[in-house]
């Protein structure tokens, strides 16, 4: 749990660490709050996350030097958090806010990308805000072990937002797609197929039935798939949510 004795301008304080924006003071009053609260480990860990999948959810266009200069710093920073991170099936959300402040920042930067993408940029801040949300980790399998990710599931919108790294670019023809297994059913239901960058990255949203939301209890898998092809998973798996 979270101290009550965070300051108030904890979640922009945090944003701004993971952005390596904030004064010495300020990083200084952060690593204190680092130390004595290590959920907040993890949280700035999805932040940074978040914030290398920005670029790769939004249109192709050459930013401002000096966000650019701010993106490619934070990126760096990856590995200055030390501390060990839990590997978990279900990430807590009580640390929602936080990240919702911080893709804020992060496009707030410049607005050139969210201009050109209001709604994106919404759907990803809106869904991240939900207390309801939910995040799933997933990790590559077979030959694609270095890929990972987390699912976002958002109930009151209907939607589950992807975001993927290291899963190489399917070929022309092929997609990606999205399936839950639950224990009392064989029968896979499919979400619906994304692709990746050059890069091997990816911020898909996939609109989902309602009755079809995943639970706690589901296994969520990847396979590669034609695109055209029926929704019946025969593909090879890639991914798949974290036990």
């Amino acid at each position: 749990m979270i101290r009550p004795s965070l300051p108030e301008n904890w979640e922009e304080l945090i944003a701004g660490y993971a952005l390596n924006d904030l004064s010495p003071e300020e990083a200084k009053l952060v690593e204190q709050l680092l130390d004595e609260n290590p959920a907040l480990v993890d949280e700035v860990n999805q932040l940074q996350e978040v914030l290398a999948l920005l670029p790769y959810g939004l249109p192709q266009q050459e930013p401002p030097t000096h966000l650019r200069s701010a993106i490619l710093e934070a990126a760096q920073e990856g590995d200055r958090i030390t501390k060990p991170r839990r590997r978990t099936h279900r990430i807590w959300l009580e640390l929602g806010g936080a990240v919702a402040v911080f893709v804020a920042i992060a496009l707030g930067l410049d607005n050139y990308r969210l201009r050109q993408d209001l709604e994106s940029a919404d759907a990803v801040i809106q869904a991240l805000r939900q207390p309801e949300t939910e995040v799933y980790a997933l990790e590559g399998t077979g030959e694609t072990t270095a890929a990972s990710g987390r699912l976002v599931v958002n109930p009151n919108q209907d939607q589950i937002l992807v975001t993927v790294q290291n899963l190489p670019e399917p070929a022309t023809g092929q997609a990606y797609r999205l399936w839950g297994i639950t224990p009392d059913s064989t029968t896979p239901i499919f979400y619906g197929q994304f692709g990746t960058t050059a890069q091997g990255e990816t911020l898909a949203q996939l609109s989902i039935p309602r009755d079809a939301i995943p639970t706690e209890e589901i296994q969520l898998l990847i396979t590669l798939e034609s695109s055209t092809a029926p929704p019946i998973p025969e593909g090879p798996l890639v991914m798949q949510s974290s036990l």
